[in-house]
């Protein structure tokens, strides 16, 4: 865990450089931008239909919450800065992946995950595992179903 000093530091430099990477997408997304005491926020609503939408509060307690399309991951550490920036053009680009794991028996979710490649080939991934219906479902016994998205532009 950084020092509040140092994290309040590095957590200024990342947000300035998220807020670069929405003025340069302002042609393709509309970007809201807050910042408090507590936490900085980004939110990117591409134009593009089936581009993926992005909100991102970098949190002062150095957690982050994120929402790429309509999943939601919350309180996951900030273990970098340098990651949010690549992680948001990726995103912008399209490299995002929601994987559905679905029962071939009976088509209950059983979890899912969004992967999202970054440039250079690194991968962030988070992912949701439905406890009440899980355990009855096998590994085995399980489909994927991908969900891609478009780029903000083409």
């Amino acid at each position: 865990m950084l020092s509040d000093d140092v994290y309040r530091s590095q957590l200024t430099t990342a947000f300035a450089a998220l807020k670069r990477l929405a003025g340069e997408l302002s042609d393709a997304a509309q970007a809201e931008t807050a910042e408090t005491r507590d936490f900085v926020r980004l939110a990117l609503l591409p134009k593009a239909a089936g581009a993926c939408a992005v909100e991102i509060m970098l949190r002062a307690d150095q957690l982050y919450d994120i929402a790429i399309g309509n999943e939601f991951y919350e309180d996951c550490k900030v273990e970098r800065f340098d990651l949010f920036q690549p992680l948001v053009t990726a995103i912008t680009r399209g490299d995002v992946i929601q994987r559905h794991h679905i029962s071939a028996a009976t088509g209950t979710e059983r979890s899912i995950e969004t992967i999202v490649t970054l440039p250079g080939g690194e991968i962030w991934r988070k992912g949701h595992v439905h406890g009440s219906v899980a355990p009855a479902i096998p590994d085995a016994a399980t489909l994927l179903k991908d969900r891609t998205f478009l780029p903000y532009r083409r």
